[in-house]
């Protein structure tokens, strides 16, 4: 397992492939964040969930929903974990868009980077919570060359 981190900038015109691990849930911050990637037209390959709490997936799944991005696939270190519940801004926005409160649109986590990886191995990651997925990833597949990855401090 190999990391260069650096900085980088996107030119006009070029696309960046992106797979996301978030901690999406307590508060509005991370879901601001992936509002901003799809408003800036990143090309976003993957949402990753940690824990995995089914409230979790159902947030990102009424947000690729709204955005008609429903293609792009949600992955969680366990399936069918039911431990949260939907809080505050996530819970009001399901509410008035009349979303169901549960959902089961998730894969596991592992699977998802490794078709993503495949699919768009030029695919950076932008990390913004624990890395259950991408941990879990790295231990089944130790040989894998990461090259771009951006964990902003909290």
């Amino acid at each position: 397992m190999s990391f260069n981190l650096q900085c980088r900038t996107v030119r006009e015109g070029e696309v960046m492939n992106l797979i996301i691990e978030t901690d999406i849930g307590h508060d509005p911050d991370d879901f601001f964040a992936l509002c901003y990637f799809f408003s800036a037209g990143v090309d976003v390959r993957a949402i990753l969930l940690s824990p995995g709490d089914e409230s979790q997936v159902t947030i990102v799944s009424f947000l690729l929903k709204e955005l008609g991005k429903e293609h792009i696939p949600i992955g969680v270190p366990e399936l069918c974990r039911r431990k949260e519940k939907l809080t505050s801004i996530h819970k009001y926005l399901v509410k008035k868009y009349n979303y169901p409160c549960h959902s089961d649109k998730s894969y596991l986590g592992k699977d998802v980077i490794y078709d993503t990886l495949l699919k768009y191995p030029d695919s950076e990651l932008f990390i913004c919570g624990a890395v259950k997925n991408i941990g879990r990833y790295l231990i089944e597949y130790p040989n894998t060359k990461i090259t771009k990855a951006v964990m902003p401090s909290r």
